[in-house]
């Protein structure tokens, strides 16, 4: 338990910006799905949220160990995922279910395996 506090406390920083980084990426995507039922604007502010989440990855990496900090990017699948629930009415059955605590548990498990 006490590596997983110290692994932690290393890479905070990394973490907490990784995972706006994640955000970011995930709504840019976001914009480019939706941009076919609007207009070209959202095109553009896909590029523009992709891109600053894509500089904050970089940023992200100043903060951490790297084979922590990367494979929280994969926090951005949950993150579609509920951005299709909630925003296009896709359906989330039990597999996606299962799929998303997998990828949630396995990323818990490298994130605090740094130490």
């Amino acid at each position: 338990m006490n590596n997983i506090i110290k692994s932690l406390k290393k890479n905070k920083i990394g973490i907490i910006l990784i995972l706006i980084s994640a955000l970011f990426t995930t709504s840019g995507q976001y914009f480019w799905k939706i941009s076919y039922m609007h207009n070209m604007i959202f095109i553009l502010m896909g590029f523009i949220f992709y891109g600053i989440g894509a500089v904050g990855m970089i940023v992200a990496f100043k903060y951490g160990s790297f084979s922590v900090i990367h494979p929280m990017m994969s926090m951005s699948y949950i993150f579609i995922v509920v951005l299709g629930y909630y925003f296009l009415n896709e359906v989330v059955n039990i597999e996606k279910i299962i799929g998303l605590m997998l990828i949630m548990l396995g990323v818990v498990l490298v994130g605090v395996g740094d130490e």
